[in-house]
């Protein structure tokens, strides 16, 4: 990779288009199961985000450091053993301290341990740079998830029970649904869209298209700035950038090729013959 691209490559860059530009939750649909399920008031959305950022961090920076050397499989696997030694002492204190608030997250909480944004940003960004890089995105990726779960679960809590972090905000009365899951998708989807709005009115110049997941491991054409971006945060490969239109007509000189007749020694004979 080339030191000019690098120098592009500031905190704060990565943490407003990593986290809000490329949201991973509002632009990929990445671990809104817990989102949805759980986050139905702030504190259990501020104990969610803090959660996943900072088993995405430590997750980041064991990939970049050590975990790059194994096979894909096998770091796979050591993301979720390394996800659940972390939540083990997280969990046991808010036992301790908040047991009725524990309670109220049940199995969700520990199934952070396999949240598809850890092993995604693992496999994508970490393993293929540096520290520095792989702790700028985890920071960056981990607020984005963050801030999504924090609107999300304030504007719940707001229409369930008409207070926020345990205060009375308002004395209208409040729609309990909106602390079930389907009330957790509504205000999601009404989120999602919003952001696609926002993001595509006043930063047109960005690529607002989702990608599917079983695309996460695969190189994306997008390019920008020698950076390769996604639609989850920065990501940067050492090959050459490849257009979309490049991309287009490599495909189509390849296919016409293949429809080209060969023309063996037979059909030369032929040929000969016919003339």
């Amino acid at each position: 990779m080339d030191k000019k691209e690098k120098v592009g490559l500031t905190l704060p860059r990565m943490l407003f288009k990593g986290s809000f530009v490329y949201s991973p939750v509002l632009t990929q649909s990445i671990g809104i199961c817990t989102i949805v399920a759980i986050c139905f008031t702030l504190k259990i959305s501020l104990i969610v985000s803090i959660t996943l950022t900072f088993i995405l961090l430590i997750n980041e920076i064991m990939a970049s450091l050590i975990l790059k050397k194994l096979s894909r499989w096998m770091r796979i696997i050591c993301y979720m053993l390394l996800s659940t030694l972390l939540l083990i002492p997280i969990m046991l204190i808010l036992d301790k301290n908040y047991s009725q608030l524990n309670a109220s997250m049940g199995i969700y909480l520990p199934l952070l341990a396999v949240n598809s944004l850890i092993v995604i940003r693992c496999e994508k960004y970490a393993v293929k740079n540096n520290l520095k890089l792989s702790v700028f995105d985890a920071l960056s990726a981990g607020l984005g998830y963050g801030v999504t779960a924090i609107i999300v679960g304030g504007i719940r809590e707001i229409a369930a029970f008409g207070t926020l972090l345990g205060k009375t905000v308002t004395e209208l009365p409040g729609y309990s649904g909106m602390a079930l899951p389907f009330g957790g998708l509504i205000v999601l989807g009404f989120t999602a869209a919003f952001h696609k709005w926002f993001v595509k009115k006043y930063f047109s110049d960005q690529p607002t298209n989702t990608f599917p997941l079983r695309t996460a491991f695969e190189t994306p054409l997008i390019r920008e700035e020698g950076l390769n971006i996604t639609t989850g945060t920065l990501s940067i490969l050492s090959d050459p950038a490849v257009t979309n239109e490049e991309a287009l007509s490599e495909k189509t000189e390849k296919d016409a090729s293949e429809k080209a007749p060969v023309k063996t020694e037979e059909n030369a004979e032929k040929d000969g013959d016919n003339q």
